[in-house]
């Protein structure tokens, strides 16, 4: 996403709904049409750095990905840290500094109807279930 605006059609939303995402405000909108907001929310930077990569990769966002995006990290940079906390079997350790800032994120986005479900060791996806 490039500009100030990112319009994104969630797999699931109703159709004609689409959720806008304003970069510089940090405001999250879910759009029924044109004219009817359905909900609307203001992010702090942490959480819309995450949510922003979430709605670029909403099926499948990384671990390295999440956690580049909370830190303004070099995301090849974190896949490798994220490798050796694996084959070190630490990663639940380097994935607790993440856990608070997605926990936000579930708790705000659940008042959207989107659920972020975590796969297991690997990452995050985005469901809309409302």
């Amino acid at each position: 996403m490039q500009g100030r605006y990112g319009c994104f059609n969630l797999a699931g939303l109703p159709e004609g709904w689409v959720l806008i995402l304003d970069c510089e405000e940090g405001i999250l909108t879910l759009s029924a049409s044109q004219r009817v907001i359905k909900e609307q929310q203001r992010f702090g930077q942490q959480e819309m750095s995450i949510i922003r990569m979430l709605l670029e990769n909403p099926k499948h966002c990384s671990c390295a990905a999440a956690f580049a995006a909370l830190t303004a990290s070099n995301v090849e940079r974190i896949e490798e840290e994220v490798e050796k906390a694996l084959r070190q079997r630490t990663l639940g350790r380097y994935l607790n500094r993440l856990s608070p800032a997605i926990s936000r994120c579930r708790h705000r986005l659940a008042l959207f109807g989107i659920r972020i479900d975590t796969i297991a060791q690997q990452g995050y996806r985005l469901v809309y279930v409302e």
